[in-house]
């Protein structure tokens, strides 16, 4: 994304709000810019892997 003018990496506010609201703050003002709690998301991301891991392994046994 873009920000300042200047190239970013990292997620879009609008799109983790869809699915983890709590993660998403609107700054306010005119323009009203969302911030992203990475530091949350950061678990978030943790459990996701190791459900991941955990459906792999169950699918491999099944092989």
């Amino acid at each position: 994304y873009i920000k300042d003018g200047k190239r970013c990496i990292g997620f879009l506010a609008q799109e983790v709000r869809q699915r983890y609201p709590e993660l998403v703050t609107d700054t306010g003002g005119a323009d009203h810019w969302l911030a992203l709690n990475y530091g949350n998301l950061v678990a978030v991301l943790e459990a996701q892997i190791i459900d991941h891991e955990e459906r792999i392994k169950r699918l491999e046994a099944r092989i």
